[in-house]
């Protein structure tokens, strides 16, 4: 298991955002061996992944290993930094979106539109986020395929407005 992360004390990965199911069920397994500050780099294979290699992210060792399969998990760590004050981040850094939206995070921008913020808008009128930058998602592929399409008829209707 490959975390980018900092170690936590007692494995308290809910911070991260991981599901439990994440978590659990790859420890309870036999030879795990987790890798703290560790990112994946490169995905080798000729038709089929036969190599996976990762470099610690404080020394800067980097080792390839023969592994036929990864699972990756992405979204627990939004890096929104750079949206900040264009759009209104969460506690973690995740984008507010609809009836999310406090009425203070849409005074910070001017809200200059008379109704609410759609389902998935931001403070910013016609800016949208869906899945994995947002807040209160739950951080599944499906779930960004409903979303998405969702805003795809949004943008429609604010496009006709």
């Amino acid at each position: 298991m490959v975390s980018r992360g900092k170690p936590s004390p007692a494995l308290s990965w809910h911070a991260t955002g991981l599901s439990t199911w994440a978590i659990t069920v790859p420890i309870a397994m036999c030879s795990l061996t987790i890798l703290r500050r560790t990112e994946v780099i490169s995905l080798e294979g000729a038709g089929n992944l036969e190599s996976v290699m990762w470099r610690n992210r404080d020394t800067g060792d980097a080792e390839t290993r023969t592994i036929r399969h990864v699972f990756s998990m992405t979204g627990a760590n939004p890096n929104t930094a750079w949206l900040e004050g264009c759009v209104a981040l969460d506690s973690r850094g995740f984008i507010k979106t609809g009836a999310d939206l406090a009425a203070d995070d849409l005074d910070r921008p001017g809200w200059p539109v008379e109704r609410r913020p759609y389902l998935f808008e931001t403070g910013t009128p016609r800016v949208f986020a869906v899945e994995d930058i947002r807040s209160g998602s739950v951080k599944r592929v499906a779930s960004a395929v409903g979303e998405g399409s969702v805003v795809v008829q949004l943008v429609h209707r604010v496009l006709t407005d």
